[in-house]
């Protein structure tokens, strides 16, 4: 009997973990895509395809060369932007 016991503990334990992680983890940067709407302070809105999410970047720096409008997404909490020729671009051939 108390192995039964034990083990319905078990199963119950797990199942209100799996119900709780979602809320663990809303803490934990989310990789998230979409437009600018707001640079406020170190923190950026973005529109993305479930709403809105307002993160603060793990590179602020990020920030210096980002505007309202452009497309970025954060990644590991990393803001990166998106399309355009950045660094890793290769130069233009002469004559075009």
């Amino acid at each position: 009997m108390a192995a039964r016991t034990l083990f319905v503990f078990f199963v119950v334990a797990m199942f209100s973990l799996g119900l709780a992680s979602p809320g663990f983890s809303e803490g934990m940067v989310e990789d998230v895509k979409g437009t600018v709407t707001k640079i406020e302070g170190g923190k950026v809105s973005i529109k993305h395809s479930m709403g809105e999410k307002t993160v603060a970047p793990m590179n602020p720096e990020a920030l210096t060369d980002t505007k309202v409008g452009d497309q970025v997404s954060v990644k590991d909490g990393k803001l990166i932007k998106e399309g355009g020729a950045g660094p890793s671009a290769p130069p233009r051939a002469p004559g075009y």
